[in-house]
This record gives C-alpha cells, structure tokens and sequence, in this order.
C-alpha cells in the first residue's frame, strides 16, 4: 500500500513566528520530525505540505537542500494542500501530522499504519478521543475517503483543521482509535506557545543520545518528570 507522511507546515504561526525552522542545538524543529520520521518502518515518503505564499519560501529551500519532497498550496486552505498531494502522487491513504510537532514518536506512526493496513477503516487516529499526549498526534486517512469528502468540507475551519468534520460525522466513517496505556492527554510535547519553544529547547538539552532513540514515554519523562 502507498501511505506518504504528510506534514503540514507553515512559517506564519500568530503565536511562534517562524517556528518551523527555529534552530535549537544546530537544526530546525522541522528537522527534527524528519529525521525521526525517516526511521519508520513502514514508510519512507516524507512530504512537506507548505504554502504558496512567500513566507513560506524557506521551508520550500530547507527541505530541497535535505532532498525532502515539499509540495504547495493555500496558506489557510489545508485540506486543499492534502488535495494536491494525493493529485500529485496518487495514494491508499496518506498520515497527517502537524509540523508543530518535533517530538513525534515514529513509532506511533508505524502502528497507525499497521492498523490501517489490517483493518482498511476510512480513517485511524489516536486523537478521537485523545490520550497521547498532544504532539504525538497521528492520522491515517484513506484517499477515497478524502477525495470524496473534500468537496463537502467547506467550513473554513474545517478546510484548516480538516480532519474534525469526519469526527462530528462519526456515524458516517469507520474510525479506529488507538490509545496510550493512560491518559496522557493533559500534557504538551508540541510548541503552539513560546512556553512550548522553551520546554522543547529544555528537553533537548536534557538528551544524551539520539532524539529518536526517545519513545514518546522518555521524551514525556524529560519534559514533566511523569514517569509514563
């Protein structure tokens, strides 16, 4: 099955500027997504879905000089960029992760595609309900799902979020939720905040060995002290 990582990303964030590639100990926060994601066994295309306008132009030249594929679209319209990915490589189903995100655990990854490989839902998360904690969001999506959606999503917070109108539509769409052995939920391993940088930056720093070597319990552990 082709099932590309998606990451949605943008430099424009109202409340971290910029902070896709914020350097922290010689490398972006979006370097730092791929090179876990990179270690994913069961995927290897990586796609950067950033915008068309000119703030944007710096993620476009990062991942080309990393030989990451980027793909562009409207900066508010998300879905729409999700749209012109699967138009561009035709796909099963693509992961949608957020570019805020550094910390992902790839294995987290891993598992929902194996569970949309097994059980072939129209769409598997662990967010519906949550109980990782927030920066270790994964969503699998089936292409024909989201190709025949698309058109019918039309709230304009739906085409930035895209993915809450198939969940206020549960009844429509076999979901398969995974969960984390306890409520996590509460806690913050992405940077949404200026708080968040300085946790991220912290928590790095507190690494002695390579950041994907972390599952999401350790990097939870470094950054709270909660023992997962």
């Amino acid at each position: 099955m082709r099932i590309p990582i998606v990451i949605q990303a943008r430099m424009s964030s109202s409340r971290v500027p910029g902070k896709t590639l914020r350097m922290v100990a010689g490398k972006p926060l979006l370097g730092y997504m791929l090179e876990s994601l990179r270690r994913c066994r069961s995927n290897q295309e990586i796609v950067v879905a950033t915008s068309e306008d000119p703030s944007d132009d710096p993620i476009r030249d990062y991942c080309a000089s990393i030989g990451v594929c980027c793909l562009r679209g409207p900066l508010d319209d998300v879905a729409a960029r999700y749209g012109a990915v699967l138009d561009a490589m035709p796909a099963d189903a693509f992961v949608r992760l957020n570019g805020d995100s550094p910390l992902i655990d790839y294995r987290l990854v891993d598992r929902a595609v194996h569970l949309f490989a097994c059980e072939l839902p129209d769409l598997v998360t662990n967010v519906h309900p949550r109980s990782f904690p927030r920066g270790e969001s994964v969503e699998v999506i089936s292409a024909r799902t989201f190709n025949a959606a698309l058109p019918e999503i039309t709230e304009p917070a739906d085409r930035e979020h895209v993915t809450p109108y198939f969940y206020r539509r549960a009844d429509d769409y076999r979901i398969v939720n995974f969960t984390a052995p306890r409520d996590f939920s509460k806690f913050q391993l992405s940077v949404d905040s200026e708080d968040d940088f300085t946790g991220f930056v912290s928590t790095v720093t507190r690494m002695n060995r390579p950041h994907w070597t972390y599952t999401y319990q350790d990097m939870l552990a470094l950054a709270t002290g909660v023992v997962a």
